[in-house]
């Protein structure tokens, strides 16, 4: 399968998000459906917002005691995965965020954060670089909500992306199979995937991104 196709499913996965959980949390990205206390439900629909965010989101902490399910097309192998991505980069997600879209009730802000390329591994984007990127949402304390099966993103973190840009058009990027394209970065340059249980993981975690970069190359072409 090659680009179009995982761009149309990460286009899925952007418009079928969700919004719960069994302590008033929610998903991460935009309008996914996940299953929240053992039982599925359809999350909220959200609405657009351009609206700069308060003080809560320039560093939010993770929420605690909440585990949500998310229903999450993943990429079955690495190949597919680096053909998906526009670009794999390495970066910083600045603290300053600002809003992408809120749920129809109000209580979630799904959020985009600056975010600044130090190393290209591939694609066109050029060292210095500063994109949005999503892939945080907020709870009603305006802390991050946390998926059952991955770690999200924290402003201020260091990480390696797959990234796409959104099929909205809005000029934002997303992460390839949301967590599953995200590794975040250690001070000695080892790598730890957010989504340890996505089918590519293992490919990826506790190696350096000079490790991988030689692989990526032969796996894009």
């Amino acid at each position: 399968m090659g680009r179009r196709h995982w761009l149309a499913v990460i286009a899925a996965v952007v418009i079928v998000a969700a919004v719960s959980s069994a302590a008033g949390g929610t998903s991460g990205d935009p309008a996914e459906r996940e299953a929240s206390g053992g039982s599925r439900s359809r999350a909220p629909s959200v609405a657009p917002s351009g609206a700069p965010q308060g003080d809560p989101s320039t560093n939010p902490a993770i929420c605690e005691g909440t585990a949500v399910f998310v229903d999450r097309a993943l990429v079955p192998t690495t190949r597919e995965l680096v053909e998906a991505a526009e670009a794999v980069v390495v970066g910083e997600l600045r603290t300053n965020g600002s809003v992408r879209s809120r749920s129809s009730d109000g209580r979630f802000t799904h959020m985009a954060y600056e975010f600044r390329v130090t190393e290209v591994v591939r694609g066109p984007l050029s060292e210095g670089a500063v994109v949005q990127l999503a892939g945080i949402t907020l709870d009603a304390t305006g802390c991050i909500v946390r998926e059952a099966d991955a770690e999200p993103m924290v402003p201020g973190g260091r990480y390696l992306a797959f990234i796409a840009p959104s099929p909205r058009g809005d000029g934002v990027y997303v992460a390839v199979g949301g967590p599953q394209g995200l590794f975040s970065v250690a001070a000695d340059g080892t790598l730890a995937p957010l989504a340890p249980g996505a089918p590519t993981s293992g490919d990826f975690a506790g190696r350096s991104v000079s490790e991988i970069g030689g692989r990526l190359s032969v796996e894009g072409s």
